[in-house]
Order: structure tokens, then C-alpha cells, then sequence
């Protein structure tokens, strides 16, 4: 699951994600366009939020 869907399934605003992994609203806009990708540290944080529902396959891999 990416980003974008998983705000969209559980209504969760940008600005909260954003808050809850420590990050600015931009970035998290920038990961869900695919023109910045999260450092390391940020990457886990977003998958510990979401309980593993977006895996770091779903962050730093695209689908062919």
C-alpha cells in the first residue's frame, strides 16, 4: 500500500501523518508524488505508524 491510499483509507490529513513520523507536510507531499523518498530513520517510522501496512518495500521500490 502507498502512502496516498493508506491517508485516503483511514481519512488521516497529511499535516497529522506528517506531525506523527516527524516530518513536514512538503515531504510527506514530496514521498506521495515519488519526488523525495524518506531518510532511513523516517522510512521506519512510517511503517511502525501504519502497524506495516506500507512496508519499506512500498517506500523505495516502484511497481513495473
Amino acid at each position: 500500500m502507498n502512502i496516498k491510499d493508506y491517508l485516503m483509507h483511514y481519512g488521516i490529513p497529511v499535516t497529522k501523518f506528517a506531525e506523527r513520523i516527524g516530518v513536514n507536510r512538503n515531504s510527506v507531499h514530496g514521498y506521495i508524488r515519488g519526488r523525495m523518498y524518506p531518510r532511513p530513520e523516517v522510512a521506519r517510522r512510517i511503517v511502525e505508524f501504519t502497524r506495516s501496512e506500507i512496508t519499506l518495500d512500498d517506500i523505495y521500490y516502484e511497481e513495473i
